[in-house]
């Protein structure tokens, strides 16, 4: 066995002391996480998320009653617009159909000299 020099060791451990520093911390890091790898003790993700799980779930069912709700709130407004527009259309008809009974195609020619000159007035 070949004698070693503690002395050259030494020297060498001051020349190169910040590379050894930084070895030496690598090695503690890697040392702890081995360490903490070893002796760990986690619970399952869904002891551990279970009030997580029930809040989302619970929002998840409230937001599907909520569209429910708002699908059916939208249809029915979507009748009534329906209806309501349905009614007007059908109020302008009979305004229209008011109109036409007072006016005559001699009262319209009379009125609008450019539907005589056009020809469609005899």
């Amino acid at each position: 066995m070949v004698p070693v020099d503690y002395n050259k060791l030494i020297d060498l451990l001051i020349k190169y002391k910040t590379q050894v520093s930084y070895l030496l911390c690598f090695i503690a890091c890697v040392g702890c996480f081995i360490g903490g790898y070893v002796v760990k003790k986690c619970p399952p993700k869904s002891v551990v998320c279970r009030a997580e799980e029930k809040t989302i779930l619970g929002l998840n069912a409230e937001l599907a009653a909520k569209d429910v709700v708002r699908t059916q709130q939208l249809r029915e407004q979507r009748d009534a617009d329906r209806s309501s527009c349905d009614e007007r259309v059908e109020q302008a008809k009979r305004d229209q159909n008011a109109a036409n009974d007072f006016l005559g195609c001699s009262d319209i020619c009379a009125l609008h000299p450019q539907c005589v000159e056009a020809g469609r007035c005899r």
